[in-house]
């Protein structure tokens, strides 16, 4: 993981300042129409969340991997039958890994199918079939399955995610569960041990521990890097970047419900419009990639009554020193 200290001042930053403000211009003209998004809300895309708990216990397994990621094929494409967007760019990047992980209970065979570990995101997709599953029709995202993540030490963490029900193909279903790390620290490479204890409507349990490897990641650390008004200070902190995700961690005195964001490229393109995932107090994330930039322009802004206030703009600079 490079880590890349360096102060994004904009007079110690070598790119035109004419430049610089052109773009702004260009992504405050493109970013009028604004959604607010509250305390740990992702948008649903056409899903809606898990309501399965996405538990974890703590401490991680930091182990080498010892299963075998089989490259076997995959019926059909792995997100084919899905709508889960950064899977889906993944694949295409041939950046999924193939899994052949195949637990059988009570009837039902649920077969894990590919991982990824990209950015602050795990995205794990199975298929499922059986004698017990003949019949049954997904009706609810709600009721068409259940699992958990576990450990061994005793002390839980909840985990967010978005995930989908289970979608019928030829005479099995498939489906993809994503899920957010919950630390800023990310390691990189570790177990992740998931447990279904429903597959339709079956229960029973399927115990799988799946080895993950983190994609190429790039976190810049910012110094000094702080924009303010009278009313609210905002100080970034890092930048956390994978393929189809953005962190930002900060330190703001903007209320969480008030704090908003306009991300944008050096050609002044709004990449963050319409993915921000999760905020809180420290950080934030977008689901998004940012192409071949130069350069990323950090817009902080607070929403009261209905109008908003943009904070001084902050430039990182995101090319490899």
């Amino acid at each position: 993981m490079n880590k890349i200290s360096f102060n994004v001042k904009m007079e110690n930053i070598e790119v035109p300042v004419d430049e610089l403000f052109s773009a702004i211009d260009k992504g405050i003209e493109k970013g009028r129409k604004r959604k607010k998004y509250k305390k740990n809300a992702f948008k649903a895309l056409s899903i809606v969340s898990m309501a399965a708990s996405l538990i974890l216990v703590s401490g991680f397994i930091f182990s080498p991997i010892t299963k075998v990621l089989a490259s076997v094929p995959v019926i059909g494409s792995i997100y084919e039958s899905l709508h889960l967007n950064m899977g889906k760019n993944l694949e295409a990047k041939n950046l999924v890994t193939e899994v052949n992980q195949t637990v059988s209970n009570n009837g039902v065979n649920v077969t894990l199918t590919s991982v990824y570990y990209d950015g602050v995101y795990i995205g794990i997709t199975f298929k499922t079939d059986g004698e017990s599953l003949k019949g049954f029709e997904s009706k609810d995202l709600y009721n068409d399955y259940d699992f958990y993540l576990y450990e061994k030490d005793g002390m839980k963490y909840n985990w967010t995610g978005s995930g989908e029900g289970l979608q019928k193909v030829d005479d099995y279903y498939v489906s993809a569960i994503e899920m957010q790390y919950p630390d800023k620290q990310l390691p990189k490479d570790f177990t992740v041990p998931i447990t279904f204890t429903k597959m339709g409507d079956v229960e029973g349990t399927w115990q799988f521990d799946i080895p993950v490897t983190h994609l190429p990641l790039k976190t810049f650390t910012i110094e000094n890097n702080t924009s303010q008004d009278e009313k609210y200070s905002f100080t970034l902190e890092s930048i956390v970047l994978g393929e189809t995700n953005i962190r930002l961690d900060y330190t703001t005195s903007i209320p969480d419900d008030y704090l908003n964001f306009k991300i944008m490229d050096d050609k002044g393109n709004e990449l963050a419009e319409d993915t921000h995932r999760t905020h809180g107090s420290e950080s934030a994330v977008f689901e998004t990639g940012i192409g071949d930039t130069k350069y990323l322009v950090i817009c902080p802004i607070y929403r009261i009554e209905g109008v908003d206030t943009e904070l001084e703009p902050l430039m990182v600079n995101v090319q490899d020193k």
